[in-house]
């Protein structure tokens, strides 16, 4: 039988219990910012993965589950429709001076998704500061894409100091994911 009081915790276990403080908040403010946006249900699957990724890309780790030797934030799907199945190659994201820059390729044959032979994708940043919780700001672009060729497209990015600037892509409501993490 345990005594009350005499559990002791160590640096690291305090060290890593800030750290999933930390990445359920950033999760959840996340979500949140992307609810009326996307209307992805949330689920009790994806908050532990999006909590997960978070802790693990907090933590510094560069390899995601598959092993990839990128962060585990990028390429994140809250969708079971990968966002690469949507186009015929993948989206590439630079920053620029002040914004990111996307080079959007032709869509797949399976993701033409209307009959006008458009797609609709939505582009979000979500800028986080990480000592206010209540400090989230969130831009949007909507775009509605022909599927005939590639496409550059710009988005203005919000970096301030001590924040978390998050890029995600939605493909007509059915695909999305996290293209680009910054952190500042």
């Amino acid at each position: 039988m345990r005594t009350k009081g005499l559990t002791k915790q160590t640096k690291e276990s305090r060290r890593q219990a800030a750290l999933f403080g930390l990445a359920s908040s950033l999760s959840a403010r996340l979500r949140k910012a992307l609810a009326p946006v996307t209307g992805i249900p949330t689920d009790r699957a994806l908050v532990y993965r999006l909590n997960n990724a978070f802790r693990t890309w907090l933590n510094g780790s560069t390899a995601n589950s598959k092993g990839d030797n990128t962060p585990s934030l990028e390429g994140f799907n809250f969708t079971r429709k990968p966002l690469d199945s949507c186009f015929e190659g993948r989206v590439l994201v630079h920053r620029k001076h002040g914004e990111f820059l996307l080079d959007i390729p032709p869509f797949a044959t399976s993701g033409k998704l209307s009959a006008e032979g458009t797609g609709v994708v939505t582009l979000i940043t979500v800028s986080c500061l990480l000592a206010n919780k209540e400090d989230t700001r969130i831009y949007e672009m909507r775009l509605d894409m022909p599927d005939n060729g590639p496409q550059q497209v710009g988005l203005p990015m919000e970096s301030c100091e001590n924040c978390i600037t998050i890029l995600l892509m939605s493909v007509n409501r059915q695909a999305t994911a996290i293209l680009a993490v910054m952190q500042e």
